[in-house]
C-alpha cells in the first residue's frame, strides 16, 4: 500500500514545478505517514494494538483588551427561562453567567452557603441548576474573544485487555488540550476550551456506548460488548494483554538480566519494524521515567514491553506527547484527512505502578465485574510470576 503512495507521490514530486500542487514538505509528510500506516499492520506482533479516534468540537478564544469586555456592565436576566439575551450568544466575544440561589439546610450545614447583605443565607452557581428557581440571574462579557466550535480528529493506539477492555498511555489527548494556538484567518487563538466528543470510533468502527476513564499515567476504554457487536470478533481474537507494574520504578532495571525489552513503535523508516528491542540506559531513572536506547524511538502512546518465554508485559508507556489538528482550513483539513493525529518522538517512558493496578481493578469492577476475575489474573507486581491480585 505505502509502496503505491510512494510512487504516486514521487510522480507529484516530479510534476510540481508545473502544477505546484504538492510541496516537498507534504510529500516528506505523506511519504512518513505512509509508513507509519504500514508499522501499525503489526504483522508478527504479539500484542496487536487497535486504532482509537475519537471525533470532536472545541474552540479557541484570546484575551482582548479593548472597551467592550471586562468594563460592560452586567445584564440581569429574567425568569421564567432565565434566557440570556442574543447580542451575547452570536458574539464573537466570550461570557459569562451567575446564578443566585436559596441555600437549602444542607448547603447551610456543609458550609457552602454564604449570608447576603440581608442576612439571608445564598449559593451562587456560573450555570442554571435544574430543579431549581433562581432568586438573581446575571450575564455579562468576560473580555475573551471566541472562535469556533472546530472540528477535529485524535487517535491513539490501543491493545486489548479482554474483549471489552482496552487500554493506552494517558497522553492519548482525549481530555489534554493541544498547546499550540488555534490560527484562524491569522489570528492565534491562545486557549483552547469546551472539548465536546461527538463520537469515537475503534479500527474504524463507531462506538456505541463507550465510556473511557483515566488517571495520571493510563487510559481505560470500556467497549460493551452487547452494543458493538461488529467489533466483538475483532476483540475476542486479539491477544489478551498482561501488564507489569512496579512497587518502584528501579525493580524495572533487574529485569534485564532474565528477558528483554521492546518497544512497540508507530512510525520509523522504511525498514521499521513494528517491534523493535530497547536496552534500558544505566542511571537514566528519574521519578518514574527512564530512558532507552533502540532502533526507532518511541512515540505518543507507544508501548513498552519486557518479554519472557515468549510473553509480552506491558511495563511502561512512552512520555511523548500526542498533537492533533482541528478543521480550521482547507490545508488542515486535507492534513488531518490524511493522518489526522502526530505522535512526537523520545527516548524517555515512564512506569506503570501498583496505583494503576488497582485504577484498573475500579474501573472494571464498577462497569462490568463480570470481566474482572480473567483481567486480575493478567496483572503482575515486579516480576511476571507475582500476581498482584489473589
Amino acid at each position: 500500500m505505502y509502496k503505491k503512495l510512494f510512487s504516486i507521490l514521487t510522480v507529484l514530486a516530479l510534476l510540481q514545478p508545473l502544477a505546484n500542487a504538492v510541496t516537498q514538505e507534504q510529500i516528506a509528510d505523506s511519504l512518513e505517514r505512509a509508513v507509519v500506516t504500514a508499522a501499525l499492520n503489526n504483522a508478527g506482533v504479539m500484542n496487536e494494538n487497535m486504532l482509537l479516534e475519537v471525533y470532536f468540537t472545541e474552540r479557541g478564544a484570546k484575551w482582548v483588551d479593548d472597551e467592550l469586555s471586562p468594563y460592560a456592565e452586567r445584564v440581569k436576566l429574567h425568569g421564567p427561562d432565565w434566557r440570556i439575551p442574543d447580542e451575547f450568544l452570536y458574539s464573537v466575544y466570550d461570557y459569562s453567567t451567575l446564578f443566585i440561589y436559596p441555600a437549602t439546610p444542607q448547603e447551610r450545614e456543609n458550609g457552602k452557603a454564604r449570608r447576603d447583605e440581608n442576612g439571608k443565607y445564598i449559593i451562587e452557581h456560573d450555570e442554571l441548576l435544574p430543579g431549581r428557581e433562581p432568586i438573581l440571574g446575571m450575564v455579562w462579557f468576560n473580555g475573551w474573544q471566541k472562535s469556533g466550535p472546530k472540528e477535529g480528529i485524535i487517535g491513539c493506539k490501543m491493545y486489548a485487555l479482554s474483549d471489552q477492555w482496552l487500554i493506552t498511555s494517558a497522553n492519548c489527548p482525549v481530555e489534554k488540550y493541544d498547546p499550540s494556538p488555534i490560527q484562524i484567518n491569522g489570528y492565534d487563538y491562545d486557549q483552547r476550551s469546551d472539548r465536546k466528543i461527538t463520537s469515537m470510533r475503534l479500527n474504524g468502527k463507531e462506538l456505541n456506548n463507550a465510556r473511557y476513564m483515566l488517571n495520571d499515567r493510563v487510559l481505560l476504554l470500556y467497549v460493551p460488548r452487547g452494543e458493538n457487536t461488529a467489533l466483538a470478533e475483532t476483540l475476542n481474537n486479539k491477544k489478551q494483554l498482561n501488564i507489569l507494574a512496579f512497587s518502584q520504578p528501579k525493580n524495572i532495571f533487574t529485569l534485564s538480566a532474565f528477558g528483554n525489552f521492546y518497544v512497540h513503535t508507530s512510525r520509523g523508516g522504511w525498514t521499521v519494524k513494528d517491534k523493535t528491542k530497547a536496552k534500558l540506559k544505566p542511571a537514566s531513572l528519574q521519578g518514574n521515567t527512564f530512558r532507552a536506547s533502540s532502533s526507532f524511538k518511541g512515540t505518543a502512546t507507544d508501548p513498552f514491553f519486557f518479554t519472557l518465554n515468549n510473553t509480552e508485559y506491558l511495563s511502561a508507556f512512552s512520555t511523548a506527547e500526542e498533537r492533533y489538528k482541528l478543521y480550521v482550513d482547507f490545508d488542515n483539513l486535507v492534513s488531518s484527512s490524511l493522518w489526522p493525529w502526530d505522535g512526537l518522538a523520545s527516548d524517555a517512558y515512564y512506569t506503570l505502578c501498583a496505583e494503576d493496578l488497582d485504577f484498573i481493578r475500579k474501573s472494571v469492577q464498577a462497569n462490568d465485574p463480570q470481566s474482572w476475575p480473567q483481567i486480575k489474573k493478567q496483572l503482575f507486581i515486579d516480576q511476571p510470576d507475582k500476581a498482584y491480585f489473589k
